[in-house]
């Protein structure tokens, strides 16, 4: 479920940049995305966070973790307390929360590369 909604909530704008020739760019006046001159000084947090989809990342990487982070430590307790279960058996379940999200991850990675 976290990498379907991953999925759908980011935005792929690299299509739209393309690739820019060195030799037409100087005659339609554009700039080079990656030039012979380095910059002068790497960019501030300010500046990075300003970036197109660099905020909504952050904040879908947050809540994903704050999602991911809440079952890791609630479910065994959950499961020990309310559902009576052991906490042998109570680990053993919240693993495969854990192997799930492996699982999930690689294939939500397969279909977004396959895209």
């Amino acid at each position: 479920m976290k990498g379907i909604t991953t999925l759908s909530l980011s935005v792929d704008k690299t299509k739209k940049i393309g690739n820019i020739d060195r030799e037409r760019s100087d005659k339609d006046g554009l700039r080079p995305l990656i030039s012979d001159i380095e910059a002068t000084r790497p960019i501030n947090f300010i500046e990075a966070l300003l970036l197109p989809s660099v905020f909504t990342y952050s904040l879908l990487l947050f809540f994903t973790k704050l999602v991911s982070y809440t079952f890791l430590y609630w479910l065994p307790n959950y499961l020990t307390i309310v559902e009576h279960v052991s906490a042998e058996q109570a680990a053993k379940l919240s693993v495969l929360f854990d192997v799930g999200g492996i699982i999930g991850g690689v294939l939500i990675g397969w279909f977004s590369d396959s895209q």
